[in-house]
């Protein structure tokens, strides 16, 4: 059972996730070799990032389709969520990207996420909460891939 704001959070997962803010799309695209060989550089951008793009996007569709019509129904506990184990990987991925664009656009510093406290504000603690939720959901999911359940 899915709690209600687990349940919103399930529901951001494609939003958090998108690339258009800056440190995001740096973040999630980020240069190989920081510009120290261009010529690498040139061939990261036209052979290796086409590929991540696709795998994002690819993920993201798994996740937004999976999540069509939910929470739909649920009870006093919470809302029901099940997912197909051979679509598991796609969610990694999907929550990963998410993770890493909250991260970059909101600028989390190592220590607020090692200690999972953020340094000011509500809405800010609400995303590093985001974070973190992504990070356990991710950590299940591997556990199920891997038969440890």
């Amino acid at each position: 059972m899915v709690d209600p704001i687990c349940s919103h959070l399930l529901l951001e997962v494609t939003a958090a996730a998108r690339t258009e803010h800056p440190a995001a799309g740096e973040r999630l695209f980020s240069s190989p070799t920081q510009g120290r060989e261009p010529e690498f550089e040139m061939d990261w951008v036209e052979f290796v990032q086409p590929d991540l793009q696709h795998l994002f996007q690819s993920a993201l569709e798994v996740v937004d389709a999976d999540l069509k019509g939910f929470p739909g129904t649920h009870s006093e506990e919470g809302a029901t969520l099940s997912l197909a184990v051979a679509r598991l990987e796609l969610w990694i991925h999907a929550l990963n990207q998410a993770r890493l664009a909250l991260v970059a656009v909101h600028g989390f510093s190592e220590e607020e996420m090692e200690d999972g406290f953020a340094s000011e504000g509500s809405r800010r603690a609400l995303v590093l909460f985001q974070v973190q939720f992504y990070g356990f959901l991710q950590e299940c999911f591997l556990h199920e891939l891997d038969g440890e359940s």
